[in-house]
């Protein structure tokens, strides 16, 4: 749960639990939440996307764990766009 202050609302953000265990989930996260912030978005709005994005490097990795072993593979999923 989140809770933004300036619109006076909370809101969650729900994806399914990943087993997985990837070094860079946090920084991710928190990079694309910060350039949604700077770049006018609503709070609710860079938290939604930086959430998605996230997930869609979490699935990347999984989807190629025997080549990219160790942390988030966030490169090919900046070429997709966040």
């Amino acid at each position: 749960m989140c809770c933004d202050y300036e619109a006076g609302k909370s809101f969650s953000v729900f994806y399914p639990y990943e087993k997985m265990r990837l070094h860079g989930c946090g920084d991710v996260f928190a990079s694309v939440l910060c350039g949604g912030l700077v770049k006018g978005d609503g709070f609710e709005e860079a938290v939604r996307r930086a959430a998605e994005f996230t997930e869609r490097c979490i699935h990347s990795t999984e989807a190629d764990i025997e080549n990219h072993w160790y942390g988030l593979k966030f490169e090919k999923n900046l070429l997709e766009g966040i």
